[in-house]
C-alpha cells in the first residue's frame, strides 16, 4: 500500500514525538551518579612575584591551609587523616601516634597560633610548639571535636555536644553553648549546617551556624540572622561573609564595613568564592576562576597555577606571599563519569535526528506534490521544475540525514567547549580582557562555520538562486534571541509562563511583520477602489524583494484593477516562490489565479485552476464561487452554479464575502426563472452590502444587474451596472459594467 506524503508526514510526527517522550525519560535514567571527587588532586602553590611555585603532590590531596608566624605551611588532606608541615624542602606528616591519639583523624581541624599549631583529634586537642606534640584530652568533653579556632585570646574548641572550650595559656575552661541562645534547637541545626569558628584580631570569637554570633567580654551577641552565607575569612577586628558570587566585611558592631557582588568583581555569573585573606590593606580572594588581588582601588586577576581549574583556599605568609590550594580536573574521569549518559543522549539524538530529517522529507514531499498540481492546473510557472526539485530533494535529504543528527549530538558540546576554553584561556593570560578571551575561544569554532557559510552561499549564488528570506529568518532568529537575553527574568512561574507564551507568539510576528503590515496598509485602499495608492504602498514595503504573501496581494489588487496579465504575473510568481507555504497558500494563489483567468476569458485555464483547489480542500468555498461565475458568465448550468453557491456560502459567511455570493445566487436563480427567490436573494445582497467598500459594493450591484438582464428587467439592470461603475470606476468592476451598459445601450446615460 504506497502512502501520500500527508500520512508520512503523520507518522513520522507521532514517531518523533513518541521518540522524544521514550528517548527524554531513557536519558534520564542514565544517571551518572554522584560526581567524580577532585579532592585528591588538590595540591599547594605559591604566588610571588608574579609567579606560581608548586609544592610537591601530597597524597590524597589537600585542603586547609594556614601558615605560621615564622612561615611554615600547614595543611591536612581531604579526610583529615593527619596533619602536614612543609619545612622548606619536603612535606613532613604527623599522625594519631605523633599526637598521643589513638587515630589519625581530625575532625575538629586545625588552627595556627603564631608558631604553634592546634589539632582537634577525637581523643582531644594537640598542640605542636615547633618541637613535639602534647594532647590535652580534657578540651573535648564529648568526641567529635566540632570546629576549632585559635587568635589573641587563647584557643577555642566545640564539640558535638555544644561544649565550647577554650583555653588561655594556662588552663582550659568551658560553655555549654545550650543554655544559651546560640546553641537553640542544636541538634537540628548540625543535621542542616556544620560549625564556622573564628577569631578576629580583637580577641572576640565569632560562631556561624544558621545565624552569626559574635563572643566578647559582654558574652554573645547575635550579629545577623541565619541565611546561606557562610565566613570565608577575617581581617582585623571584622569577619567576612561570602554567598556565591558576592562576599561582604561585618565589623564587630554588626554594620557592614565593605561588600562587593558579581558586578564588583572581575569574575563570570556563575563563579563562586572560596575564601578570603586580607593583611596590609590588600584582600587576597580565591574563587573558582582565579586568584583576585585587590589594592584598594581596583581587582587584579592572578589566574589559576598552571594545569589547574580551581582556587579552593588562600592564605598569606609574612614574605607578602600568598599560598593556595588548587584542584586539576581530568578530563578523562569526567568522561568517564558522564560516559552512560552521553551514549544515551547521543543515541536518542541520534534517533531523533533521523526521524526529524525523515519528518522534514515528508513535508517537502507534500510540497512537491501540491507544487505538481500547481503546475498541472495553472500551466508553466518559472521556477518550478517538478524533475529538478525531485532530484534537489533526494541530494538534499541525504545531505541532511549526514548532518542534521551530528549537529543535534555535537552542538552542546561545542558551546561546553568554548566556555571551557575561555576559562583555560583566561587562566594562561590573567589580565586579558574578558571579551579577548572569548574572541580566542570562540575562534577555533567561529572561523571554520563562517568559511562554510560562506561557501555554502557562493555556491548557492552560482546555481542562481538567493536565499534572502532564509537569511532574513536567521538574522531576525539572531536579533529576537539577543534582545530576550537582555531583558530581566522574570520572578514568578506565572510570570515565566506568560513570558515564554509571549515569545512564543512574538517571534513569529517578527518574521511576518512585512506581510502583516502589507495587509493592514493596503486593505482599506483597494477595497475603497484606490488601487494605485495600495500598489504604491505594498511596493514600498518590499523593498524590492517581496514575499510570497506580498505577490498574491499584488495579484489580487491588479486583478482588482482590471490588470489581468500583471494579475497572471504576480500570482505565478507567488506560486513559484512559496516553496515553504502552506497548502492553503497555494490554494488562495491558485483560487485567485482562476478569478483573473475567468476575467479574461480563459475559461478552460480558470476551471482548472478552481478544480485542483478543490482537490486540495476549498476551505472557504472561493474556488466554488470561482467554478459558479464562470458558468454564470457563459449563461449554462445555473443548476450546478447555484448549488455552488450554497455550498459556499454555508462554508464562510463573513461580512465580505456574504454579500456577492447571494449576487452569484440571485444570478443564477435568475437564469432558472426563479424569479421571486431571486427578490429575496436580491434584497438579502444590498442589506448585506457595506457601501463604503467600493469595490465589494460595485461586485454585488454588478452581479445584481446580471442577474435583473436574465430575468428581462433591463430598466432595474442598468441602474446597478451604473451604481457599479461609480462605485468602482478604475477597476476591473467598473470596466466589465461599463461594458454591460454598452451592450444595453445605455452607456450614455
Amino acid at each position: 500500500m504506497a502512502y501520500s506524503p500527508k500520512q508520512k508526514r503523520v507518522t513520522f510526527t507521532v514517531l518523533l514525538l513518541g521518540m522524544a517522550l521514550v528517548g527524554c525519560r531513557f536519558v534520564r535514567m542514565m544517571h551518572p551518579g554522584a560526581p567524580p571527587d577532585f579532592s585528591d588532586s588538590r595540591s599547594v602553590y605559591r604566588f610571588a612575584g608574579g609567579r606560581w611555585t608548586s609544592l610537591p603532590h601530597l597524597r590524597g590531596g589537600t585542603e586547609g591551609i594556614e601558615i605560621s608566624r615564622s612561615g611554615s605551611v600547614w595543611a591536612t588532606a581531604p579526610g583529615c587523616e593527619g596533619i602536614e608541615r612543609w619545612d622548606g624542602t619536603r612535606w613532613v606528616h604527623y599522625r594519631g601516634s605523633d599526637f598521643g591519639a589513638t587515630s589519625n583523624e581530625l575532625p575538629g581541624g586545625f588552627a595556627v597560633q603564631g608558631d604553634a599549631v592546634w589539632a582537634a583529634t577525637n581523643d582531644g586537642v594537640a598542640r605542636f610548639d615547633g618541637r613535639r606534640w602534647r594532647l590535652y584530652p580534657e578540651a573535648v568533653k564529648t568526641p567529635p571535636a566540632l570546629a576549632t579556632a585559635a587568635g589573641l585570646s587563647g584557643v577555642w574548641v566545640l564539640d558535638d555536644d555544644g561544649n565550647l572550650a577554650h583555653f588561655d595559656g594556662e588552663r582550659w575552661s568551658f560553655e555549654d553553648l545550650k543554655d544559651s541562645p546560640v546553641a537553640a534547637d542544636w541538634k537540628k541545626r548540625l543535621e542542616e549546617d556544620v560549625p564556622e569558628l573564628r577569631v578576629t584580631g580583637d580577641g572576640a570569637v565569632w560562631l556561624m551556624l544558621r545565624a552569626l554570633w559574635r563572643r566578647d567580654g559582654a558574652g554573645w551577641r547575635e550579629v545577623r540572622r541565619g541565611d546561606s552565607a557562610t565566613m570565608i575569612g577575617q581581617g582585623g577586628d571584622s569577619v567576612w561573609l561570602g554567598a556565591g558570587s558576592s562576599m561582604l566585611e561585618l565589623k564587630p558592631d554588626g554594620s557592614t564595613a565593605r561588600s562587593f557582588d558579581r558586578r564588583d568583581l572581575p569574575i563570570q555569573q556563575g563563579a563562586a568564592i572560596y575564601r578570603v585573606a586580607v593583611s596590609g590593606g590588600k584582600i587576597w580572594l580565591a574563587t573558582t576562576k582565579d586568584l583576585l588581588a585587590f589594592d584598594g582601588k581596583q581587582w587584579q586577576r592572578l589566574g589559576t597555577p598552571p594545569g589547574t581549574a580551581f582556587v579552593r583556599e588562600v592564605a598569606l605568609g609574612g614574605d607578602g606571599s600568598a599560598w593556595v590550594v588548587a584542584e586539576r580536573r581530568s578530563i578523562l574521569r569526567v568522561a568517564g563519569w558522564l560516559a552512560l549518559p552521553l551514549a544515551a543522549y547521543a543515541l536518542t539524538l541520534l534517533a531523533i535526528g533521523g526521524l526529524l530529517v525523515m519528518w522534514v522529507k515528508s513535508m517537502a514531499e507534500e510540497r512537491l506534490e501540491a507544487d505538481q498540481a500547481v503546475v498541472q492546473a495553472a500551466g508553466a510557472v518559472p521556477g518550478l521544475d517538478i524533475a529538478a526539485r525531485r532530484t534537489e530533494l533526494k541530494k538534499r535529504t541525504r545531505i541532511l540525514l549526514w548532518t542534521v543528527p551530528p549537529f543535534l549530538i555535537g552542538y552542546p558540546f561545542v558551546v561546553r567547549a568554548v566556555t571551557w576554553g575561555q576559562v583555560y584561556l583566561r587562566s594562561l593570560w590573567p589580565g586579558a580582557p574578558e571579551w579577548s578571551t572569548w574572541v580566542a575561544a570562540l575562534a577555533p569554532v567561529a572561523l571554520p562555520g563562517t568559511f562554510l557559510v560562506w561557501r555554502w552561499y557562493r555556491k548557492q549564488s552560482k546555481s542562481g538562486r538567493t536565499y534572502g528570506r532564509e537569511m532574513r529568518v536567521v538574522l531576525s532568529g539572531a536579533v529576537f534571541l539577543f534582545l530576550i537575553n537582555r531583558l530581566p527574568a522574570p520572578h514568578s512561574l506565572a510570570a515565566g509562563v506568560g513570558f515564554t507564551i509571549g515569545c512564543i507568539l512574538l517571534f513569529p510576528a517578527l518574521l511576518l511583520w512585512r506581510d502583516i503590515l502589507a495587509v493592514h496598509l493596503t486593505k482599506k485602499p483597494w477595497l475603497s477602489g484606490e488601487y494605485d495608492r495600495a500598489l504604491g504602498r505594498l511596493r514600498w514595503l518590499s523593498f524590492r524583494s517581496p514575499t510570497p504573501q506580498m505577490l498574491l496581494l499584488e495579484g489580487i489588487i491588479q486583478q482588482m484593477a482590471g490588470r489581468g496579465a500583471e494579475a497572471g504575473q504576480c500570482l505565478r510568481g507567488a506560486l513559484s516562490v512559496a516553496r515553504s507555504a502552506t497548502p492553503e497558500f497555494r490554494s488562495r494563489a491558485l483560487c485567485c489565479l482562476g478569478f483573473t483567468l475567468t476575467d479574461l476569458g480563459r475559461y478552460e485555464e480558470s476551471q482548472r485552476c478552481m478544480e485542483s483547489v478543490l482537490a486540495m480542500g476549498d476551505k472557504t468555498g472561493s474556488a466554488r464561487i470561482g467554478i459558479a461565475d464562470m458558468l454564470l458568465e457563459q449563461g449554462k448550468e445555473p443548476e450546478k452554479a447555484l448549488a455552488l453557491i450554497e455550498e459556499a456560502i454555508k462554508i464562510k459567511k463573513s461580512r465580505l464575502a456574504l454579500p456577492e455570493r447571494m449576487g452569484s445566487k440571485a444570478w443564477a436563480l435568475a437564469l432558472m426563472g426563479r424569479q421571486r427567490e431571486m427578490d429575496e436573494a436580491v434584497a438579502t445582497a444590498l442589506g448585506a452590502t457595506d457601501q463604503s467598500l467600493k469595490a465589494v459594493a460595485a461586485s454585488v450591484h454588478r452581479r445584481i444587474g446580471k442577474a435583473l438582464v436574465a430575468a428581462q428587467r433591463v430598466a432595474e439592470a442598468i441602474e446597478h451596472f451604473r451604481t457599479a461603475v461609480r462605485s468602482d470606476p478604475q477597476g476591473q468592476i467598473g470596466t466589465l459594467s461599463r461594458l454591460e451598459l454598452e451592450r444595453l445601450g445605455a452607456l450614455g446615460g
